[in-house]
């Protein structure tokens, strides 16, 4: 049953047959801008890169710091790389296997991303059923955490990670583009130029933070369908107690069955004082006669 509903899914996923390249091209295009997690996951890419440009720049700096200074900086710096080693790590291979995926569902057979990953990881077409019927161990503390984590917990973290890249972007990018506005009479090339960088950058800040909210409320609703499942399977689990059947009395306890028995022993039986016999009573005096 389940490898017929995996079949099953795999012909409504195949591209329609008989379309002209401008149409393949559309339907792939409609495609990539609706799937949110694909744009959270390389936004997370992105915003990963930047963590660790600022990390390199920021320890950089910090060479000709005092020590204190320096010892506080490295450690924020050391988190920052940790954190933009982990959203890239996460995101880029994410984002490559939902584009993976778009392009087979809408091309009948250009799939050049599927080419270079098997060429890449795979020497052997006969590795393909050695993967796919055992996966291989992952290796490494990435992942060892991907082992670990479930999709819906990764999307979280990369939709958090592309949250705070895309806002810091936006608020930069507005504050580019305030004066830029404000300059308009005196309008210029260079005016124009920032003036079209900057809308740019606060729209593609925007589309991310649209994307990546939508991908952290998915998950959000994902982990409270695997909490309540999970809570179904336990209560489940538990072994029913059968409700009292009416007419029978409720057995005693095991301490107090035995205490009774040894109570009523013949040699645990208290001795019962003999019962006291009644007075006789007393002699009538006998009438004289006259």
């Amino acid at each position: 049953m389940e490898a017929t509903d995996v079949q099953q899914q795999a012909n409504d996923n195949r591209p329609q047959a008989g379309l002209s390249r401008f149409r393949y091209g559309w339907n792939f295009a409609k495609a990539i801008v609706k799937d949110n997690k694909f744009w959270s996951r390389s936004g997370a890419t992105l915003t990963g890169m930047n963590l660790l440009a600022q990390a390199a720049i920021g320890g950089f700096f910090l060479l000709s710091a005092p020590l204190a200074a320096q010892v506080l900086g490295f450690a924020g710096c050391g988190v920052l790389a940790g954190l933009g080693i982990t959203a890239v790590s996460f995101g880029f291979p994410g984002a490559w296997q939902r584009l993976e995926s778009l392009c087979e569902q809408n091309f009948p057979k250009f799939n050049p991303l599927r080419r270079i990953r098997t060429s890449l990881f795979r020497s052997r077409p006969e590795n393909d059923v050695q993967h796919a019927a055992q996966p291989p161990a992952r290796k490494g503390l990435i992942g060892r955490m991907k082992a670990g984590l479930q999709e819906h917990h990764i999307d979280m973290f990369l939709s958090g990670v592309t949250l705070e890249g895309a806002s810091v972007a936006t608020v930069a990018w507005g504050y580019f583009l305030m004066p830029t506005v404000l300059s308009l009479p005196a309008f210029t090339i260079a005016g124009g130029i920032g003036l079209a960088v900057g809308v740019w950058n606060v729209s593609l800040g925007l589309f991310d933070i649209f994307n990546s909210t939508k991908t952290m409320a998915q998950a959000i609703g994902t982990q409270r369908q695997h909490r309540k499942a999970a809570k179904a399977a336990k209560k489940a689990a538990k072994p029913a107690v059968p409700p009292p059947q009416p007419g029978k009395a409720k057995p005693l306890p095991a301490a107090a069955t035995t205490a009774f028995n040894d109570n009523a022993a013949p040699g645990k039986q208290e001795a019962k004082p003999p019962a006291a016999k009644p007075a006789a009573p007393a002699p009538r005096a006998a009438k004289r006669s006259v």
